[in-house]
C-alpha cells in the first residue's frame, strides 16, 4: 500500500474519540517505558506537560506563540524551555484514518524522546561546541528522537501490543517526512527520508542502547 499525503490531507476534519483514547493510551505506555529506562539508568523521570489542541487554538509558552489556522499543516512540536509536548488534534486524526492509527502515537514518541533528551542534558545548538557531548546539531537530535521513538516500538512488538502493519506505515510515512533540500547542519533539519528511516530501524532493531551509540553522530555528519 502506497500512501499519498495530498489523499491524507484531503480527508475531512471532525473530533475523534477514537483519537483522543489513542493519544492517552500511547501517553500512558510512553511514560512508562521512560520510567522504566530512566530508573535503569540512574536518573529521575519527569513527565512533560502535554498539550492537545484544536485548530486555531494557540500555544503560548516560553517558546512563543504557535497557532495553525490553515487546517491543513498539523503541529507537532516539543518546547525545552517549559517542557511541554504539543500535538494538534486534527492532523493526528487525519493521520489515524489516512495511514494508521500508530501514526499519532509514534509522533508522540518522537515528541517524548526530546523530553528524554532535554533532561539528559543534550542541547541542540547551531553549531555544536568542539568536545562537547552534549551538544548536538539538529538533525542529530532529531535522528535520535526517531531512533528513540522506533525503540518504543520495540517495546509494544515486545509485549504483543504492535501489528506489523503499523511499524509498516511508519516507514512508508518516513517518505513524507524526510528534509527535502537542505544542509544538514542547518537548524532545524532533521534527516532525509534514508536517514530517518534508518534511524527508527536502529531503535526498533538495536533498543535505546543503540540509540545512544548514536550520540553523538560524527562532526562530519556523515550520518
Amino acid at each position: 500500500v502506497v500512501f499519498s499525503l495530498l489523499a491524507i490531507l484531503s480527508l475531512p476534519i471532525t473530533s475523534s474519540a477514537t483519537s483522543l483514547l489513542t493519544i492517552q493510551s500511547a501517553n500512558y505506555s510512553i511514560n512508562a517505558y521512560y520510567e522504566d529506562l530512566f530508573t535503569i539508568t540512574g536518573m529521575a523521570w519527569e513527565k512533560p506537560t502535554f498539550l492537545y489542541l484544536d485548530v486555531d487554538e494557540a500555544y503560548d509558552g516560553e517558546c512563543g506563540r504557535v497557532v495553525n489556522t490553515d487546517q491543513i499543516d498539523g503541529l507537532a512540536f516539543y518546547c525545552s524551555a517549559d517542557e511541554a509536548v504539543v500535538l494538534e488534534k486534527d492532523w493526528m486524526h487525519q493521520l489515524e484514518l489516512g495511514v494508521d492509527e500508530f501514526m499519532p502515537m509514534f509522533i508522540l514518541a518522537h515528541e517524548y524522546a526530546h523530553h528524554a533528551q532535554n533532561l539528559s542534558g543534550i542541547e541542540p545548538e547551531y553549531v555544536p561546541t568542539n568536545g562537547d557531548a552534549n551538544e548536538v546539531y539538529s538533525i542529530e537530535n532529531e535522528l535520535m528522537a526517531d531512533c528513540l521513538a522506533g525503540s518504543w516500538a520495540a517495546h509494544l512488538k515486545a509485549v504483543d501490543a504492535l501489528d506489523r502493519s503499523d511499524m509498516a506505515a511508519v516507514m512508508l510515512m518516513m517518505n513524507e517526512f524526510g528534509d527535502k533540500i537542505t544542509q544538514p547542519e542547518a537548524p532545524g533539519a532533521h534527516g532525509s527520508s534514508l536517514e530517518r528511516a534508518k534511524a527508527v530501524l536502529t531503535g526498533y532493531e538495536s533498543g535505546a542502547l543503540g540509540c545512544m551509540a548514536m550520540h553523538p553522530l560524527p562532526r562530519g555528519l556523515d550520518v
